[in-house]
């Protein structure tokens, strides 16, 4: 399931910004603290972990992505993100085994 939401690229360094990713998307992503997503920008598509930094969720956005995006730190996006695949289907596998009473 895709979720889509507005934040702004913040600058987190000279060169390094990244995309807060609120609590309430973590939680329906459902795999914890550090879910793998596939997330999209202006229709630029990357793959990313998302990672606690100062007490917030945030994903990495590279000076090589931002340039694919078209976008700049302080810009506000909108931001498309979803379980990496393989992880989604793993997740499903699990939980189907969990409601068979395999796990």
């Amino acid at each position: 399931m895709a979720i889509t939401y507005t934040t702004i690229v913040k600058r987190g360094g000279i060169n390094a910004t990244g995309l807060q990713v609120p609590d309430e998307v973590v939680a329906v992503l459902g795999t914890g603290r550090n879910p793998k997503v596939k997330a999209t920008v202006n229709g630029y598509t990357w793959r990313g972990t998302v990672q606690v930094s100062d007490g917030v969720f945030m994903l990495s956005l590279s000076a090589a992505y931002r340039d694919a995006a078209g976008v700049h730190a302080d810009e506000q996006v909108e931001v498309t993100i979803e379980l990496a695949e393989r992880l989604a289907v793993l997740c499903q596998i699990i939980g189907m085994a969990a409601f068979h009473g395999y796990l």
